[in-house]
């Protein structure tokens, strides 16, 4: 098995999410230190990453300029400037924004689908968990966000992610 000393990850990537690559260093590799590099800058994502056991945080915002002092950090979590200093930039609307009664717009198919974003799986986790074809999934996927007029390509993770608990919630 290769022992890196230094990962950096994105938060979108198949199979497993940054936050993941994260749990999983931290259980199987603890030297190796490991970075997320992404253009997700909401403090939420920021607290999931240190909750994972990232060592850093860097906005792709902010990569010229601080990759390298994340790098240099060792002792603390490091967080680069712009990152988690505001409410999140992303296009997907916070929970207050999303009427509760839209959630009960969506399908019972389409909930199963947004609940598995929610959780950070990819389409492909998502069609073999619940035994539709990622096509399937593609579908429920550009539906959902219709209906919750989300825009943007990474709007609907954005948005399961930020409402994880209303989603949750909404049996």
């Amino acid at each position: 098995m290769l022992r890196p000393d230094i990962l950096v990850v994105d938060l979108s990537m198949p199979p497993m999410d940054g936050f993941d690559v994260a749990r999983w260093a931290g259980k199987h590799l603890p030297a190796t230190t490991t970075i997320i590099l992404t253009m997700y800058s909401g403090k939420e994502f920021v607290a999931e990453a240190r909750d994972a056991g990232a060592r850093a945080f860097v906005s792709k915002e902010d990569a010229g300029s601080e990759l390298i002092a994340a790098l240099g950090q060792s002792a603390e979590f490091y967080m680069s400037s712009s990152a988690g200093r505001a409410e999140p930039t992303s296009l997907a609307p916070a929970a207050e924004d999303i009427p509760k009664q839209m959630l009960p717009g969506l399908s019972r198919a389409e909930m199963n689908v947004l609940k598995s974003v929610a959780q950070s799986k990819t389409s492909r986790e998502i069609s073999e968990v619940l035994g539709i074809s990622v096509r399937t999934v593609q579908t429920h996927r550009r539906n959902i966000c219709e209906k919750l007029e989300l825009r943007g390509s990474n709007s609907l993770l954005q948005f399961a992610i930020r409402n994880r608990q209303l989603i949750e919630d909404s049996d």
